[in-house]
């Protein structure tokens, strides 16, 4: 067809067909951003929601699976968690060095609160004092943006861990006490002192994300803690439970009123163990029955020491090789203890008993005498 005056053609309908102009462009993204604003909040809600959920059944189904592992092997099995890099204690070995030797164990640095893995001391068939120590599954990580709580874990019961990646050393170089919940071998929840946790145990998932401590110059983190929040949004928190006496693992829901009030969630009191002490075990009960400052606190609180010290028994410790002070043969082998004090009424009042034992032996004691304590659920 010939394009001309008085036949126009294609060109021509081209030239006449309607398009849309660039304010109506803008006015219909404007239109567009306002109804997204609008539904942001709910679609925050939702998606916050998923992940949370997402946090939850994660970590349900993982202490699930090590309480299968447990009831299918015989064996204890613990679900361990990676706290805060100040809250793992060391019991042998330079503790910095090790995380800044192997790329893998430093890259846990980088999941603090948020990090947790299936561990196991015995295998199948292994003989009494010589566990094989095995990493039954790898780290897993909660969900961006959640983070375990710090007091939470450290309420927890800790084992004493070889190697935290990768295969077993021919010779441990270091052993860290890391937060757990341990199943045995009728998987049911057991506490430090050996005996079953039948009030369960309660754990919160929390909205906020855990700042990873910076890195140096070969790509480390440094060995230090990670930026905890200092606040959890308003309905941040979602709670599960295991169950102390049949060890599964469900969501709970609690009401902030709950918490606020004061719930204790793990609904027991505590107790604190001797582990180690500072001279001749009957020597050092003689003492804390005549300390008003130690037995008469307690009493004040409402816990109770135990007065004819049994947990002082002759042939319940070992001289450290030191010289210095008496270590308890039925830890952590048998991992079962007498306690000293019972009936604690919370966390904070061990953890103070703690601290008054401490300093204590540091007042009367010479140098290099220590007392070792641990706290756990009744």
């Amino acid at each position: 067809m010939k394009v001309s005056p008085n036949n126009p053609g294609i060109l021509a309908k081209v030239a006449h067909a309607k398009g849309f102009t660039l304010v109506e462009l803008l006015a219909v993204i404007a239109v567009m951003l306002i109804i997204l604003r609008l539904t942001l909040p709910s679609l925050d809600g939702l998606l916050g929601g998923d992940a949370e959920g997402m946090a939850r059944t994660q970590v349900v189904g993982e202490l699930n699976r090590a309480r299968q592992m447990a009831l299918e092997r015989g064996t204890a099995v613990y679900l361990v968690f990676m706290p805060l890099y100040d809250d793992i204690s060391p019991y042998l070995g330079d503790k910095r060095a090790y995380f800044l030797q192997d790329k893998g164990v430093n890259a846990l640095l980088g999941s603090q609160l948020a990090s947790y893995a299936i561990y196991a001391n015995y295998m199948p068939g292994d003989q009494p004092g010589n566990p094989s120590t095995k990493w039954l599954t790898d780290w897993k990580t909660l969900p961006a943006g959640h983070h375990f709580n710090q007091k939470e874990l450290n309420w927890l019961p800790k084992v004493n861990v070889q190697y935290l990646k990768g295969a077993k050393p021919a010779a441990p170089v270091v052993k860290l006490a890391l937060p757990c919940i341990k199943f045995n071998s009728r998987g049911e929840v057991e506490s430090f002192s050996g005996r079953r946790e039948l009030n369960g145990v309660y754990l919160s998932i929390n909205k906020g994300g855990i700042f990873p401590p910076e890195k140096n110059q070969e790509g480390k983190y440094f060995t230090i803690n990670g930026d905890v929040p200092e606040s959890v949004p308003e309905n941040g928190t979602k709670w599960l439970h295991v169950n102390g006496v049949t060890g599964r693992s469900e969501i709970k829901e609690l009401t902030e009123e709950e918490v606020a009030a004061g719930l204790n969630l793990q609904n027991s009191k505590f107790q604190l163990h001797i582990i180690s002490s500072p001279e001749y075990p009957p020597d050092f009960h003689s003492k804390l029955i005549a300390s008003p400052d130690i037995v008469g606190w307690a009493a004040k609180i409402g816990a109770k020491y135990n007065e004819r010290g049994y947990w002082a028994g002759p042939a319940e410790w070992d001289v450290e090789p030191n010289g210095r002070s008496y270590k308890s043969k039925t830890w952590p082998t048998k991992n079962i203890l007498t306690p000293a004090f019972v009936n604690l009424p919370d966390r904070q009042s061990a953890v103070r008993l703690k601290w008054l034992l401490e300093k204590m032996v540091k007042s009367k004691y010479p140098a290099g005498r220590a007392v070792v304590v641990k706290i756990s659920h009744q």
